[in-house]
């Protein structure tokens, strides 16, 4: 009889509640809000109107709360779940069965009511929405929890107490914060936050971490006399650290002092490293994206990031497509080329590649595919396969991304071209964002032999290459040296070679011989040769040229360093005849052209297998005009040239392999 007459009591406040509660907030028989999902999926993520109440859930759901008065709490249950009012806060689905929880429990702690406070914003929240909805939402709990006039109730527990741990009343403070609520009980729980940290050094280390998230996330301004404290306590305290979790939020959510950055960097690098045996598989994913967003500030830390790497193999588990994308994305943006790294990611791929949803995702993963440079033929594939199957669906600009990483690390096979014939045939430059992007695009399908007579016109007439490199120009101040600059140059030069060599019956306009927006001078052409080989291969290419000076010098028997019409950067260019003899620049024409040129580790594929890695797609690309121009092509590899040491054997080395390549031309010929 009693429980009968609590439940209508109950009923009859949660009727005049719901009268005042805004509607997207009220979830019963009247306050009706669509698209609810069901309960199960309510506990997992709470929805603002996550369960249709009617009468009877509401008296089943009071009920229990009746029957659980004096029972102990669930093991089951979240950590956080303390006391009988935290069990009850938790089980509500919605703000209406929240605040029915009040009338069962209307005095509570102060852990009590800062964890109502924390399951109000919980509940109010509104996920895969926009931040206007959101805080809109956000907006209705906060009236809501005025008119309760919560201030001169629970609340006072939190203020009232100079027992209340700091967790507490972050907490709280935090909650309030989220629902835009700055009245008295947010500057009593200020006051005393700022009084802990004031003196921080018995001040726990978590919720001083909690509240600098909290009020970065929402924008929130501090005093400057607040934010100095708060930095000065996060530092100083930084090594009382010891939950990952507490760590990944500090680097991924507060700001940090813009003086000293790479100090604070240094120190908290330090702390991961430590905690790496505590984090999970996608804590591990998560620091490895923030080390890459790190990358303008402080250089990156390779040995965390090896260490990193080595934690991952304690998680079998395959990752998510979501943590392989981050994964990929960040590694790539870091140019972190770990072969373990891409073992583990072409592992897993095979795994989860039926699980990729969306071209969004196809789009990263690929793109930091490539930027790592991976070769596995047999992962490409998976990938490959799922994009035919899904080519329909393909918007033209991530169509365009994927497409230009099956370029870059040279993949082939029928389904690749099947992809590049279509993106050539919904390709629209109206849809392309800029010039340099539509660029990519169309080099990306040279590259992949799919290149129409429309799209080479397009990047060749004269009104595009003036827009194109005139911006360039300007922003790298006519430099070749910058790396953009000669990077759109070698597309332009490749397109055009495509478009003479491969495309006959292409009639449209091509680059002037005498155009010296495309004419190296031998200083220009060592500049680029330099961005070619970097500072580990200048070295060995500089060898290079010496050993070829011995039997061929400069100018007289061979040409300096130069780029090709096909945007080639060759070594070398020398002509021997039919007797194997070097013949001079004036008798060039009586023997066989030939290019040397120099390749490294950069310049192919990273493999992680047996497999012999191949060239990159634009570097293919070249060798193939080259080859189709009539010239034979000695490719000299950085690891055998250094394997000879004598500079005599260094000079034989090369005129065997140049009279080898000029015998292979010659044999092709008869």
């Amino acid at each position: 009889m009693f429980v009968r007459m609590t439940l209508r009591l109950l009923r009859l406040r949660s009727s005049q509640a719901c009268q005042s509660l805004p509607r997207q907030l009220c979830t019963s028989s009247r306050c009706f809000a669509q698209d609810a999902p069901n309960s199960s999926q309510a506990k997992s993520a709470p929805w603002t109107a996550s369960v249709v109440v009617d009468e009877d859930a509401a008296d089943i759901f009071v009920g229990k709360l009746l029957e659980n008065r004096g029972r102990k709490v669930e093991k089951d249950v979240p950590q956080w779940v303390k006391s009988e009012a935290q069990r009850a806060f938790f089980h509500a689905e919605n703000v209406v069965q929240l605040q029915e929880v009040l009338h069962v429990y209307p005095k509570l702690e102060h852990t009590d009511a800062s964890s109502f406070l924390s399951r109000l914003v919980a509940l109010s929240s509104v996920p895969a929405v926009s931040a206007s909805v959101q805080k809109e939402a956000r907006r209705m709990a906060k009236e809501w929890l005025v008119s309760t006039n919560y201030q001169d109730g629970f609340a006072e527990s939190l203020c009232s107490s100079s027992q209340a741990p700091l967790e507490s009343v972050v907490s709280a403070l935090n909650a309030l914060t989220a629902l835009y609520l700055e009245d008295k009980v947010h500057s009593q729980l200020l006051a005393t936050f700022q009084d802990a940290v004031k003196n921080c050094t018995k001040a726990p280390i978590s919720p001083i971490i909690a509240f600098a998230v909290c009020h970065r996330m929402n924008k929130t301004k501090l005093s400057d006399q607040l934010q100095a404290m708060l930095d000065h306590a996060l530092y100083t305290k930084l090594s009382e650290v010891s939950s990952p979790a507490d760590l990944l939020s500090l680097l991924i959510h507060v700001q940090l002092p813009s003086v000293d950055q790479p100090t604070w960097l240094q120190a908290l690098e330090a702390k991961a490293l430590e905690l790496l045996p505590a984090m999970n598989a996608g804590e591990l994913v998560s620091l490895v994206s923030i080390i890459a967003n790190f990358a303008k500030v402080k250089p990156r830390n390779i040995p965390l990031l090896q260490n990193v790497v080595t934690n991952l193999k304690r998680h079998t588990k395959p990752l998510t497509i979501n943590q392989l994308v981050t994964l990929v994305v960040s590694a790539g943006k870091i140019a972190f080329l770990d072969p373990r790294l891409l073992m583990r990611v072409t592992a897993d791929l095979k795994v989860r590649a039926d699980e990729i949803g969306k071209w969004t995702q196809m789009a990263s993963l690929t793109s930091g595919l490539a930027q790592l440079r991976m070769g596995d033929t047999a992962t490409w594939q998976l990938l490959v396969d799922w994009m035919e199957r899904h080519l329909q669906d393909a918007k033209p600009g991530e169509l365009s991304i994927s497409a230009s990483a099956l370029a870059r690390c040279n993949v082939t096979g029928p389904a690749m071209k099947k992809i590049g014939t279509h993106l050539a045939k919904i390709l629209d430059p109206k849809l392309t964002a800029n010039a340099r992007t539509w660029l990519n695009a169309v080099h990306s399908l040279a590259v992949m032999g799919c290149l129409t007579p429309k799209l080479a016109e397009s990047t060749l007439i004269e009104d595009f290459l003036t827009e194109l490199l005139g911006s360039v120009d300007k922003a790298a101040a006519a430099d070749y040296k910058t790396s953009v600059a000669f990077d759109i140059r070698q597309k332009l030069m490749q397109i055009n070679s495509a478009a003479q060599l491969d495309l006959v019956d292409y009639r449209g306009p091509l680059l002037a011989k005498n155009d010296r927006r495309f004419i190296f001078s031998d200083t220009c052409a060592e500049e680029v040769s330099q961005l070619k080989y970097g500072k580990n291969m200048n070295f060995t290419s500089k060898q290079l040229r010496s050993a070829i000076n011995a039997f061929a010098p400069m100018k007289t028997h061979s040409q300096p360093p130069q780029v090709t019409a096909d945007g080639v950067v060759v070594d070398a260019v020398l002509s021997v005849d039919s007797g194997d003899r070097f013949l001079p620049t004036s008798d060039w024409q009586k023997g066989q052209k030939v290019a040397v040129t120099l390749w490294g580790y950069p310049h192919r594929t990273l493999m992680i297998n047996d497999d012999t890695p191949t060239f990159l797609g634009h570097f293919a690309l070249g060798l193939r005009h080259l080859k189709k121009r009539g010239y034979a092509i000695v490719q000299v590899f950085d690891f055998e040239f250094d394997a000879q040491k004598l500079f005599n054997q260094k000079v034989e080395f090369i005129q065997k392999k140049l009279v080898a390549a000029v015998r292979e031309e010659q044999s092709k010929k008869q």
